[in-house]
């Protein structure tokens, strides 16, 4: 926790003088930095605050691509605090977002995204069409370490439902990648 303090220590710092610029993207920036550091110490409400911060600073000076991340950043975070429909609300969002931007790895990330909010709400049937398209586009795109998560995703999906087979070849598979990257 060392690092992390000293971390957030300088980013409390970058964060007064980037409000004190009056640069309101610079500022968002470093809000969402923020929040980030916050999630990362397991501290979700407190990243919550930032990235809720970031995303009003981002809109206020019309920066769609940033929205469209801290947007997915908080979709994070809710599903941190167990928050599902609000995490999905957020990667649904995040998802028009990368469209509307023409980011195939944001479009990639929101989709699989959908499918592991859908996974830890246990809402199974509605989880595996996501999953199965992040592992496809995932695969096209050549997002070695998204082609994990989704075989891992699949593979935990697999298993709940009975599916021991499939569980773990789809596992086994997120194994060898896990191992490759």
């Amino acid at each position: 926790m060392g690092k992390a303090r000293e971390g957030l220590s300088l980013a409390e710092e970058a964060d007064s003088l980037a409000h004190a610029s009056g640069d309101a993207v610079q500022e968002a920036k470093v809000a969402q930095r923020l929040g980030s550091l916050w999630m990362h110490m397991g501290r979700h409400e407190e990243a919550l605050s930032f990235y809720t911060r970031s995303l009003d600073l981002a809109r206020a000076a019309g920066d769609r691509s940033l929205e469209g991340q801290v947007i997915g950043a908080v979709g994070m975070c809710c599903q941190g605090l167990r928050r599902f429909d609000e995490a999905r609300q957020h990667y649904e969002l995040y998802l028009d977002s990368s469209r509307a931007e023409g980011s195939k790895s944001g479009e990639t990330t929101a989709i699989g995204n959908l499918g592991s909010v859908l996974l830890d709400a246990e809402r199974y049937d509605e989880a595996l069409p996501y999953l199965e398209k992040y592992l496809k586009l995932s695969r096209e795109a050549g997002f070695r370490l998204a082609e994990a998560y989704a075989t891992g995703g699949l593979g935990l999906l697999s298993l709940v439902l009975g599916r021991g087979e499939e569980a773990l070849a789809y596992l086994e598979r997120c194994l060898r990648l896990s191992r490759e990257i």
